[in-house]
């Protein structure tokens, strides 16, 4: 099934070959199909193939798309606050956020304990608790002088007994340094006389199990109206085969990894997107301003482009810094932009995926999606359909009776109604029929 982008841009009327329209939306279908595919090929980017490589072969049986987010954020995360761009006024720092959605077995944590020591080899003094306290890493990031990386390879034991309003005060900071909107004032050394950071950019990863992404956890910690809008999303399996023992993989590739991410981090100063990197940028805005994102998701609709300035921004220095020259940064380049357009609208499609959403963007399938999962959260078994309307916000019970018989139809719920011992009018009972065996 072609998504809306592919269909609206095949449904366009024939552009005369002068039209530098024409370039535009070639290029636009040539980004859907290669996205379609997978993730491109980083082979030959510098550093951050180096780090790669690593990965592979030290866990050569972890999914590629694993490998591959996680060594472009901790590359992101070297560099710190020393590279930004302002492609639309704001310093753009090459901080991301990583949540990888992942079984048991398939790796994460393994993965996640490498790009760790990775970090601390390459820049010590610069890891963040993998606890959420406000005082915590208000205490961490004055020391570090604004950057990091946290590494928090159980994420949803972590979410569950984190008190909110302190995570909330991580993801507000979160946030709004991604975007480039902190105050250095946000962040206070609490026990020494250090002076505050020029600027705050602190990077994620977070693994979480998939259970707890269907149970409804990443709405209930106030993580789906904020840090989902900030983040690459990742979803594994776990792997068909186990390599079971390997005790040196890795080991002659680590130093030229660490070597590679320490001269990332010597990079510093701004960078400028470079004429010939712009049209691919705006390849991608044109495919962002086709596309059509549901409500819950419209905040990482929003900053596609943004990950893809980021992410290119990442692939110019591991390029500049396989060189071996540190300094101000090179202007980014129309490899770098391509490949982290392509990066950045994988990462959309991947998200949407993770989320239920059909790529085809139609909007009562997402509705259909949003009802499993509120059921989910309920149990997915017995639930009432008032507490399944009462966690649709924006939803008529006449709205949610017509999803419901759609639901009913296709097989995946049945509902029952049942009458209470004290008498009144019976519950209407809702059941997910994968839930229940049935």
């Amino acid at each position: 099934m072609r998504s809306s982008v592919e269909r609206t841009i095949a449904s366009l009327p024939p552009i005369d070959g002068g039209d530098p329209e024409t370039a535009l939306f070639s290029s636009a279908v040539r980004v859907v199909e290669d996205t379609r595919l997978g993730l491109p090929s980083l082979d030959g980017l510098g550093v951050v193939s180096d780090v790669i490589a690593f990965m592979a072969e030290r866990r050569p049986d972890v999914q590629p798309a694993l490998r591959t987010w996680t060594a472009l954020t901790l590359c992101g995360a070297v560099m710190g606050t020393k590279v930004y761009a302002t492609p639309w006024g704001r310093a753009l720092r090459p901080n991301l956020n990583l949540v990888i959605v992942a079984p048991s077995g398939a790796g994460k944590g393994d993965t996640l304990g490498d790009a760790e020591e990775l970090f601390e080899a390459a820049v010590p003094d610069h890891l963040l608790p993998d606890r959420f306290s406000s005082a915590g890493w208000n205490k961490a990031l004055g020391k570090a002088q604004g950057w990091g990386l946290a590494v928090v390879d159980e994420g949803d034991e972590l979410l569950k007994r984190t008190k909110m309003d302190a995570f909330a005060d991580i993801i507000g900071l979160l946030c709004r340094s991604y975007d480039g909107r902190v105050a250095r004032e946000a962040i206070i050394s609490r026990e020494d006389d250090a002076p505050r950071p020029s600027a705050v950019a602190p990077t994620l990863m977070i693994a979480i199990q998939p259970s707890a992404l269907q149970a409804g956890i990443l709405e209930t910690t106030h993580v789906l109206s904020g840090l989902i809008g900030r983040c690459v999303m990742v979803s594994v399996e776990r792997p068909k085969r186990r390599v079971l023992l390997n005790e040196t993989g890795g080991v002659n590739l680590q130093p030229r990894a660490v070597k590679g991410l320490q001269a990332m981090s010597r990079i510093v100063g701004w960078t400028r997107i470079g004429d010939a990197a712009r049209p691919s940028l705006q390849t991608l805005q044109r495919l962002v301003e086709l596309d059509e994102p549901s409500d819950e998701l419209a905040g990482s609709h929003a900053r596609v482009s943004a990950l893809a300035v980021k992410l290119a921004t990442i692939l110019q220095a591991s390029l500049q810094a396989d060189d071996g020259r540190g300094g101000a940064p090179d202007p980014v380049g129309s490899l770098a932009m391509s490949v982290g357009r392509d990066l950045a609208w994988s990462a959309w499609t991947e998200m949407k995926r993770v989320f239920g959403q059909d790529v085809s963007y139609d909007r009562a399938e997402a509705k259909l999606q949003r009802v499993l999962r509120v059921m989910r959260k309920h149990g997915g078994v017995d639930v009432v359909s008032g507490d399944v309307l009462r966690g649709l916000s924006g939803v008529s019970a006449r709205d949610l009776d017509g999803m419901l018989a759609t639901l009913e139809a296709r097989g995946q719920v049945h509902s029952i109604r049942r009458t209470s011992p004290k008498g009144g009018a019976p519950a209407r009972l809702l059941s997910i029929v994968e839930e229940t065996g049935s």
